[in-house]
């Protein structure tokens, strides 16, 4: 019989990693929460501290983003195998992201520039506009599905840095 990603195996000093993580984000102090859980599971993977807090501010990123344009998603961490590595994927069913190389692009939100007085709206100027921005920064790589009555998928994966030979 098969045990579950958490058994634990009697004299086992490892516990198995689960594979792959949900993380609802409803409430404003979710993005903090999903914070906390990427660190962990980006640990378990084998990436770095300084890895998995990069990660972890990504994650953060867009489940602000989630909370502020969508009122709620997920995010879900899913460890990869065939090159080694997390992929985060933040999905929600809320407006579509009028254009995503905008969206991309420092200094705006919801497809206008946020110094823009004539066209930002006044919740938008409470925000820098850089949160997709930085999560392609912070990844390795960065892709996202946006379609109208459909929602969101944002697709970030961040790779294992391949160890050097002794």
């Amino acid at each position: 019989m098969t045990q579950p990603a958490w058994w634990l195996t009697a004299g086992s000093h490892r516990r198995a990693v689960s594979r792959n993580r949900r993380l609802d984000i409803r409430f404003p102090s979710d993005p903090r929460w999903a914070q906390v859980e990427t660190i962990r599971f980006a640990r378990e993977i084998g990436f770095s501290r300084r890895d998995a807090t990069g990660i972890a501010i990504a994650v953060s990123e867009l489940a602000t983003n989630l909370l502020t344009h969508a009122s709620r998603g997920a995010i879900v961490l899913t460890e990869l195998r065939d090159r080694p590595g997390l992929s985060v994927e933040a999905i929600d069913e809320g407006p579509s992201i009028p254009d995503v190389a905008a969206a991309l692009q420092d200094g705006f939100s919801r497809g206008v520039r946020v110094d823009d007085p004539f066209t930002v709206s006044p919740a938008d100027r409470e925000s820098l506009g850089c949160g997709l921005g930085a999560v392609q920064r912070l990844m390795d790589e960065l892709s996202v599905e946006s379609s109208p009555g459909r929602g969101t998928r944002v697709t970030a994966r961040k790779y294992l840095k391949r160890q050097e030979p002794l």
